[in-house]
């Protein structure tokens, strides 16, 4: 888990947040972060990580197998409302 926290900005998103909220342990992580999927896997790759998945990546996500579990790391990003397939990366805090 350590090297989540390597990217400079990133949070927990998905159910686990409902969970949290809840009171309830969540039973999985997925997180969103600033950091591409290129920034990423160039991350991962020289920590040794394996990732699986590629299909994933079009949508901006990484699905990290890490210590035995697997984590799907998603590029914060917005959606051209005009063309829902286009996605663009955002850095804003405000997500």
């Amino acid at each position: 888990m350590a090297l989540i926290i390597a990217f400079a900005n990133y949070r927990i998103a998905g159910g686990a947040v409902r969970d949290l909220l809840m009171g309830i342990k969540p039973h999985d992580l997925d997180f969103a972060t600033t950091a591409t999927p290129a920034q990423m896997k160039k991350m991962f790759n020289k920590a040794r990580v394996h990732t699986v998945n590629k299909n994933g990546e079009a949508h901006g996500t990484i699905t990290a197998c890490i210590e035995g579990s697997m984590f799907e790391i998603t590029t914060l990003r917005s959606v051209d409302s005009a063309r829902l397939s286009v996605i663009v990366s955002c850095s804003s805090p405000l997500l």
